[in-house]
């Protein structure tokens, strides 16, 4: 007696696949995927960077019959995102729309046409992944064979001006970099020139000298060495001023210190200091300085408590 022929394999497992695919859609069908989907929007709405989720309600919501509808509140929100992003004149307007289109998809986080359209925006204002990460979405879509490539095509092309955009701001990153360091040496070898001595004429009658030494990258010292007076006539200082000042470009500003050298001229001027600030000329021949700190009295032999401002206009000794 002959037995019955088994089932071919094949058919075993087309059937098999037939009886999964039955399941999914009843279970899709069923009250407890549709608060599945509802759970997941939610879950959306307090976290709308979570892409991942976004792809599992988009592929959940393929999976009802009938598909999910689109609430009036997003679509309310697209619309005004369409007319914002036809009418905008600049990145203003362009912003508008994009905080529509999110909103939109935080209600109708499965809609393919609200992703499309947010991608097209985003990629206006350069965010080019951002635009590639909308796209990714609308591709996870129900989309017919020519939508896909149409999709997969325009991905290509925001990859492209993402990297052109990359390249040339590097390169414009190095420009900025390279001219800061010509500046940066362009201004350090100016600042190493003014070495030498300084002379700042007071009046007509008498001039004052100082010795500059260059004493840190961005600092250097004025030591007051003597005065001069009308007719010739050189008197060494009794006392030297010394200036410590922080040169930032050709701005100056510091800190000035001064110390007695004879205890016996008058009463002994005592150690003082004051704040110090000015510029130095772009060509290198010019020092202004503005000192301001308490004035010594020479009478009472101590500082009046008052605040005393002396400019200096320091020139290169010819």
């Amino acid at each position: 007696m002959k037995c019955c022929r088994r089932p071919y394999p094949n058919l075993l497992f087309s059937l098999a696949a037939m009886l999964v695919l039955f399941q999914l859609q009843a279970q899709a069908q069923s009250p407890d995927a549709r608060a599945t989907l509802r759970r997941y929007v939610v879950d959306l709405q307090k976290d709308p960077k979570d892409d991942a989720l976004r792809e599992k309600i988009i592929k959940l919501s393929q999976q009802l019959k009938p598909p999910p509808e689109i609430p009036e509140e997003a679509r309310q929100h697209f619309v005004k995102a369409v007319t914002l992003q036809k009418e905008s004149k600049d990145t203003k307007g362009l912003d508008l729309a994009l905080s529509e289109y999110r909103r939109a998809l935080l209600v109708a986080p499965w809609w393919p046409e609200a992703y499309y359209n947010f991608s097209v925006a985003v990629e206006q204002t350069n965010h080019f992944n951002d635009a590639l990460a909308a796209l990714k979405l609308y591709l996870v879509s129900d989309l017919n064979a020519t939508e896909a490539r149409e999709a997969k095509d325009k991905i290509y092309a925001i990859e492209a001006k993402r990297d052109l955009s990359a390249q040339t701001a590097a390169a414009e990153a190095e420009a900025a970099r390279k001219k800061e360091q010509e500046e940066i040496a362009r201004r350090d070898e100016a600042f190493r020139r003014l070495a030498g001595t300084w002379v700042y004429h007071a009046n007509s009658d008498l001039s004052f000298y100082y010795e500059l030494t260059i004493t840190g990258q961005s600092e250097f010292t004025l030591k007051w060495t003597r005065s001069c007076s009308k007719g010739g006539m050189t008197q060494v200082m009794p006392y030297e001023e010394v200036y410590r000042i922080s040169a930032d470009g050709l701005q100056v500003i510091g800190t000035g210190a001064g110390l007695s050298n004879l205890s016996d001229y008058h009463c002994g001027m005592p150690r003082w200091t004051s704040n110090v600030t000015g510029k130095l000329s772009g060509e290198g021949d010019m020092i202004q300085i503005v000192k301001s700190g308490p004035a010594f009295n020479w009478r009472s032999c101590d500082y009046g408590g008052n605040i005393q401002e002396t400019r200096m206009n320091l020139e290169r000794e010819r």
